[in-house]
């Protein structure tokens, strides 16, 4: 479980000049959802069969409806290069103009993809792409985000076993690694109507 710090909307919109662009990783706006760039370092300790559970920041634009929570969560089905998910996957590549961008980092040639603008250390990123099990992921509607959110600090604290009064100080920077017993209440908490 970790914040992923860029990301800033789930609307999928159409790139427009001087607007905020929609991060792109994970990739959950074409299936199979994906997992290709952010938070490597928790990546390359992912393994086929775990779940990643993916918080919205803090920072989210003033005139989000939403709050801190988790947006979405996947299971790993498999994990493959950048160069074999260019092949396999068309619509999560990166191109111009494109808002969500795709999270494939390469090129139809394997190399380092110029839309990329340098943002990322593709020899730590290119090896690992994480691809979503479509029977045991999920994205949470904008309504269930905002009822949950009321109550995702304390909800955290009971499943942690720890205290703190932020999503920050409960999960941290460096994420949160999870328990079966723990990633089954969480997955059932999320899905469960009430709060």
């Amino acid at each position: 479980m970790y914040i992923a710090g860029s990301f800033k909307s789930l609307k999928s919109t159409t790139c427009k000049p001087n607007k905020e662009w929609t991060d792109n990783d994970p990739h959950i706006w074409n299936k199979p959802y994906s997992w290709g760039i952010c938070r490597y370092d928790l990546r390359n300790g992912a393994n086929i069969g775990d779940y990643v559970f993916f918080i919205l920041p803090k920072s989210l634009p003033k005139d989000s409806k939403l709050k801190q929570m988790i947006f979405c969560y996947i299971k790993i089905k498999d994990i493959i290069s950048h160069k074999k998910a260019y092949k396999l996957y068309k619509r999560k590549r990166m191109e111009a103009n494109k808002n969500p961008n795709g999270n494939i980092l390469v090129d139809n040639r394997g190399r380092y993809t110029r839309y990329d603008r340098g943002s990322h250390n593709f020899n730590k990123i290119k090896e690992r792409y994480a691809i979503a099990d479509m029977n045991d992921s999920l994205i949470l509607k904008d309504k269930d985000i905002a009822k949950k959110s009321e109550h995702f600090v304390s909800f955290l604290q009971k499943l942690l076993g720890k205290k703190g009064d932020s999503v920050f100080k409960l999960v941290s920077r460096k994420g949160r690694i999870l328990n079966e017993k723990q990633v089954k209440d969480l997955k059932y908490w999320l899905k469960n109507s009430s709060t």
